[in-house]
C-alpha cells in the first residue's frame, strides 16, 4: 500500500456511525455476531475521542511536504527497488556538453543506433535515429560528451505492428517526420569512428542514406568487445 494510500486511511471514522447517537447505552451486533457495547461521548468531546476525515487542505499539505523532500523520495525508491514486486525507474539527467582541453590529443567519435521498418537494407527504411558524439584519448578512454541526435522519420507505408512491438515506435509518432540530411551530415562530419552495438546491421543503413559514413571507420560494440 503507498504512503499516499495509507494516508487516507489516517482519520477515517473509528465507528460505521461515527458519533454516538444518543445518551442512552446501546449494543451492536458486530459481523462476528458478539455483542460490542456503545457508550455515549459528550459533545464537547466528540472531537478529542472520534476521529473525523481529513480535510482536502490537510491532505494537500501532506503532500506537498512529503514530495518537498528529496530525501523522503529517495529512500521510497530505494525502499520499493529492494522488493521483486515493483521496478523503479528513474528519470535521467543530461550531460553537459563537454569541450576537450587544449592538451588533451582528443579524437572524436558517434555512437550510432537505428530503428527500422524491417531486416532488409535494400527496401526497409528508418524511422529513428539517436546518436551521441564523444571526444576520446589515444588510449581509448572518453574523456567528454560533446552534442546528442535523436530524430524520427516517417516511412513510406504504415509502421507493421510486429515492429511496433519490438521498438515502441508507432505510425502515429513518426507522422510528419523526416530526416534533416544537412544536419546529419553536419553532426557526423568531424567524428573519426562510428560505433554501433550491431555494426553488420546498423552500417548498411546509414550508409545508404547518408554516404558521409562510408568515409567513416566502424567499430562494433556486440561483436569487437572483450
Amino acid at each position: 500500500m503507498s504512503i499516499l494510500r495509507l494516508a487516507g486511511l489516517v482519520g477515517r471514522p473509528l465507528a460505521r456511525d461515527g458519533v454516538a447517537r444518543n445518551s442512552s447505552y446501546r449494543t451492536n451486533i458486530s459481523r462476528k455476531g458478539r455483542k460490542s457495547p456503545r457508550f455515549p461521548v459528550p459533545r464537547e468531546n466528540r472531537a478529542r475521542y472520534c476521529a473525523t476525515s481529513p480535510t482536502h487542505e490537510s491532505r494537500n499539505h501532506f503532500r506537498k511536504a512529503m514530495f518537498q523532500n528529496g530525501m523522503d523520495l529517495a529512500a521510497m525508491a530505494e525502499a520499493l527497488s529492494r522488493s521483486a514486486d515493483y521496478r523503479v525507474l528513474r528519470r535521467l539527467v543530461p550531460r553537459p556538453v563537454s569541450q576537450p582541453g587544449i592538451a588533451q590529443d582528443c579524437k572524436t567519435g558517434i555512437l550510432l543506433d537505428t530503428e527500422t521498418t524491417g531486416l532488409d537494407h535494400a527496401k526497409d527504411e528508418i524511422i529513428e535515429l539517436g546518436m551521441v558524439k564523444f571526444d576520446y584519448t589515444p588510449d581509448g578512454r572518453i574523456v567528454g560528451v560533446r552534442d546528442t541526435f535523436s530524430a524520427f522519420n516517417e516511412p513510406s507505408a504504415p509502421i507493421s505492428a510486429e515492429v511496433t512491438a519490438l521498438t515502441g515506435i508507432t505510425t502515429e509518432m513518426v507522422a510528419g517526420h523526416k530526416f534533416d540530411d544537412a544536419a546529419v551530415m553536419a553532426f557526423v562530419e568531424s567524428a573519426v569512428i562510428t560505433i554501433a552495438h550491431n555494426s553488420a546491421f546498423d552500417r548498411k543503413f546509414a550508409e545508404r542514406y547518408w554516404p558521409v559514413f562510408e568515409h567513416k571507420a566502424w567499430g562494433c560494440s556486440m561483436s569487437e568487445i572483450d
